[in-house]
């Protein structure tokens, strides 16, 4: 067999092998989108439940208490992984979102108190646990637990405070996690990113949540010594001012989002409006304390798995409620999954390089 013949045969086979990986291929693309459109919505993957099976003899009742209202995507996140969890363990659910970001004075903190006694007052079966979710939740059950839930086991998740955890753990009715925010990890990242900079600015408002954070981010001055450290209060300037102030920010300043939801005027704003309304007038990076999936336009920021925190915080009550555990010798732990996140598409129009 001459060359000529060989080369001819050789090219056939690989002819012939191309065109059999391209039927493969084809088939198993119309396969793959015939069984996506036949499938019921039942069969849907976003439907099916949690791997882990854990299934009670008897029925219980459990209440969430949530620190946010029911529009918020943390809030979502809470409620999906206890439910991976708790609907296919014999389990009743019940929430009460209490909108810490909103209703944070002494009136509203007596009028949640009323309301969650109210429902408690009108139940036919009491609950037999309560799960709870962040600090302020935390707080508000740790100071009337002993008029609403003195006999039965509170776990908590995603709290950011390590000693707010260590002394609810403290009383024998409560146990959890703890999760830091790795604030400091942030800020590494955005000090090598902005070379340039000499100033790490953060937007704070006066909730809760925004002080909290703030206090957070000025005791990490130590460690960034060579920076000044100076904050935009968004609860004691008119938004427009704000908003100004953050346009005149420049590559000298690394900036930090936390809270901005409420004015000097008293005026409350949504969440994600407010991380727009801040994102639509920065000149410059803006990282955030949290990152978040529904918002875009931070450089970078810890991404936490609120839905995994959740998932722990029901497997350990499950466990408590089994008889498993004891929840008077269980202490808390650290649990924060989650990574820092970093969106290469600001990063890009910034011109900036995680080389660096």
């Amino acid at each position: 067999m001459g060359d000529k013949e060989r080369n001819k045969i050789i090219r056939f086979a690989l002819l012939l092998a191309s065109f059999l990986c391209l039927l493969l291929f084809v088939f198993l693309t119309f396969f793959a989108w015939q069984n996506f459109f036949s499938q019921k919505p039942k069969e849907w993957k976003e439907w099916k439940e949690s791997d882990v099976s854990y299934m009670l003899p008897e029925k219980k009742n459990i209440l969430f208490l949530s620190s946010y209202d029911t529009s918020s995507p943390l809030f979502s996140s809470e409620l999906e992984g206890m439910e991976s969890i708790i609907n296919q363990s014999n389990i009743h659910l019940d929430t009460i979102n209490m909108d810490f970001q909103h209703f944070g004075h002494d009136k509203d903190i007596e009028a949640i108190y009323t309301f969650v006694q109210t429902r408690l007052e009108n139940r036919e079966k009491p609950y037999d646990g309560v799960l709870v979710g962040d600090d302020r939740a935390l707080e508000f059950v740790l100071e009337k637990q002993g008029e609403l839930f003195p006999d039965i086991p509170i776990i908590f998740f995603s709290i950011n405070n390590q000693e707010l955890a260590k002394n609810a753990a403290k009383n024998p009715k409560f146990s959890g996690y703890y999760s830091p925010s790795y604030l400091k990890d942030t800020l590494s990242l955005a000090t090598s990113l902005q070379m340039g900079a000499d100033t790490i600015m953060v937007l704070y408002d006066n909730t809760y949540w925004g002080n909290q954070a703030k206090e957070e981010f000025f005791s990490l001055q130590r460690s960034f010594s060579s920076y000044r450290f100076a904050g935009l209060n968004f609860s004691q300037m008119k938004k427009e001012d704000f908003l100004e102030a953050i346009e005149k920010l420049d590559e000298k300043s690394i900036v930090l989002y936390i809270s901005t939801t409420l004015d000097e005027d008293g005026n409350y704003y949504p969440g994600n409006q407010a991380m727009k309304m801040v994102l639509s007038r920065a000149n410059v990076p803006v990282y955030s304390y949290v990152m978040l999936d529904n918002v875009k336009g931070f450089l970078a920021g810890r991404a936490p798995d609120i839905k995994q925190m959740a998932k722990d915080a029901s497997l350990l009550m499950l466990d408590v409620l089994s008889g498993k555990k004891d929840v008077e010798k269980i202490a808390e732990e650290e649990d924060s999954p989650g990574k820092l996140t970093v969106d290469n598409r600001v990063l890009s129009a910034y011109h900036l390089s995680k080389a660096r």
